[in-house]
């Protein structure tokens, strides 16, 4: 990963007590465009657009996937998006590729972490009964 897509990563927090292993991070995928920092946007599909971030599957409904993606956006705060990805079918049918379950924005780098494992457990209490799926 570049430099800060690392940093993003170790501003969650890496370790046991880390906010990536609080929602069982996994397939960690960073994107980093040189000189680029523009505020992201989701657009009509549900992709995200965005120069620099961090993107990551988290535990989320069983049968569903739900991935996490933290952007740095132009003003040097996070974006931070929680997401239902949909299956192949429900892309053919829909146009659809995911759907915003939670958002924060104007992240500060100390608020991470905090904002991260907020949204995690409101989801998993709204949507998933309290239940995480291991």
């Amino acid at each position: 990963m570049g430099y800060k897509v690392d940093t993003i990563a170790s501003q969650i927090g890496r370790g046991l007590n880390g906010g990536l292993a609080y929602v069982g991070a996994h397939g960690l995928a960073g994107k980093e465009i040189a000189g680029g920092e523009c505020d992201s946007h989701v657009d009509d599909r549900g992709f995200v657009i965005f120069d620099t971030g961090l993107m990551f599957k988290v535990n989320g409904k069983r049968g569903s996937t739900w991935k996490m993606i933290v952007t740095l956006e132009g003003s040097d705060t996070y974006t931070v998006r929680l997401m239902k990805v949909f299956s192949v079918k429900k892309f053919a049918k829909t146009g659809k590729i995911a759907q915003v379950l939670d958002e924060a924005t104007d992240v500060y780098c100390d608020q991470l972490q905090d904002v991260i494992e907020g949204i995690y457990d409101k989801a998993i209490r709204d949507l998933c009964d309290g239940w995480i799926r291991i």
